[in-house]
């Protein structure tokens, strides 16, 4: 990852640990939501481990909430071959499926909150197989703050 891309993460990281909620929230129910969720995505292939995810293999699909009005927003990542590839809406059958509210998934994004954490306090769900979502979002470096 070239030294810009990983400033950015860490700015990221600093504006939403600061945030409130409710700032989060207003965020994710703006039309920023969409660029957000875009940027996030995009920059995760960048933040894979490859070396790590060489004989790993799967689709974790991610739903998050959090919109004014509609369904979630459905992110698909695909691991095969040492490669992860991002669809948005994807058609795969995910091994595991992670449900989690917008500024949740920003906190959880930024490195802010933990899956654990979040799962804990009845803030994210998983259905699915739980070992490949741990494993799978294990693959990805978080920025730091």
């Amino acid at each position: 990852m070239d030294r810009a891309t990983d400033a950015a993460a860490r700015h990221f990281a600093r504006t939403v640990a600061r945030a409130s909620d409710d700032q989060l929230l207003r965020v994710m129910r703006s039309p920023l939501r969409a660029v957000v969720l875009r940027t996030i995505f995009a920059v995760m292939p960048f933040r894979f481990d490859a070396e790590q995810a060489a004989k790993t293999r799967g689709v974790l699909e991610f739903r998050i909430g959090g919109r004014r009005r509609g369904r979630a927003t459905q992110y698909q990542v695909s691991i095969a071959d040492g490669r992860a590839r991002i669809k948005r809406n994807g058609g795969a059958d995910p091994s595991a499926v992670i449900e989690v509210g917008g500024p949740e998934f920003l906190q959880l994004a930024a490195g802010v909150a933990s899956a654990p954490d979040l799962y804990s306090r009845g803030k994210l769900t998983i259905g699915g197989n739980l070992m490949t979502a741990v494993v799978m979002s294990a693959l990805f470096r978080m920025p730091s703050r």
